[in-house]
């Protein structure tokens, strides 16, 4: 079976990665990451995703803006909805690739993830197997 997994091309960020958002901190507090990843990849992709779980953390440093991230990635089985640019404020284009078809260049949050500097070192439920 052939995994692809969705990306998007941001306006905001240096590069491509999957959809991203920091855990919701408004009312109710506590939201999760399950939940967190969900909302996201909905609001920026009109895709609803299922069965969410945990992937990796990388450990994320931006050096030229002064931050420092601890990422946590999450994966989901998504529905037979298409892919679409939800959110024209943050996403230029998104689409469906296979590991080796990714375009360039990267963002350092999702490179950090496929090149193993992660924890685990080499998840295994990564959607590329």
């Amino acid at each position: 079976m052939m995994f692809r997994v969705v990306v998007a091309c941001t306006l905001v960020a240096a590069g491509v990665s999957a959809p991203a958002a920091q855990v919701y901190t408004g009312e109710p507090l506590g939201e999760s990451p399950e939940v967190c990843a969900a909302r996201e990849t909905l609001e920026e992709t009109g895709i609803t995703v299922s069965n969410v779980e945990f992937v990796a953390i990388t450990n994320d440093v931006l050096a030229d803006a002064g931050k420092h991230y601890l990422t946590v990635w999450m994966r989901g089985e998504p529905s037979d909805a298409e892919a679409q640019v939800a959110d024209a404020a943050e996403i230029r284009e998104l689409g469906w690739f296979a590991r080796d078809e990714l375009p360039a260049p990267l963002h350092i949050y999702f490179q950090n993830l496929l090149d193993g500097r992660c924890w685990p070192r080499a998840p295994a439920n990564l959607p590329w197997g």
